[in-house]
């Protein structure tokens, strides 16, 4: 029997921080939502994220990202509002926006090669 599905990780509009909440609402925590709220940057955000990728945890977790209308891949989604993205979707967006900001270029659009983020 597994474990049921009743977190959603939210990462931020931008990246650089991410929450995990019970959607539930029953009271069943997860050591990571500690740690997630420690994230502060988009460097702490990525070394989070791609701990959860070999984690226990990354199964009982639903993935979604706040919609970033600066970003060519969310184009036409609704402001502030938030869409399932993948682990490995968020990991690329995260190591986008560190990129943007190392090369100092503002709302960039990522390369053609990159996957579309899944909007189910």
């Amino acid at each position: 029997m597994s474990t049921p599905t009743n977190f959603t990780l939210y990462l931020s509009t931008v990246g650089d921080s991410v929450k995990i909440e019970n959607f539930n609402q029953d009271g069943a925590t997860l050591p990571e939502q500690q740690e997630a709220l420690a994230c502060r940057t988009h460097q702490e955000v990525l070394a989070f994220l791609e701990k959860l990728k070999t984690s226990e945890t990354k199964g009982r977790l639903n993935f979604y990202h706040l919609n970033n209308y600066f970003y060519e891949k969310h184009a036409g989604l609704a402001k502030g509002t938030a869409h399932p993205c993948t682990l490995e979707d968020q990991i690329e967006f995260v190591r986008f926006k560190i990129s943007e900001i190392s090369q100092g270029a503002r709302h960039a659009t990522p390369t053609a090669s990159r996957s579309w983020c899944n909007i189910v």
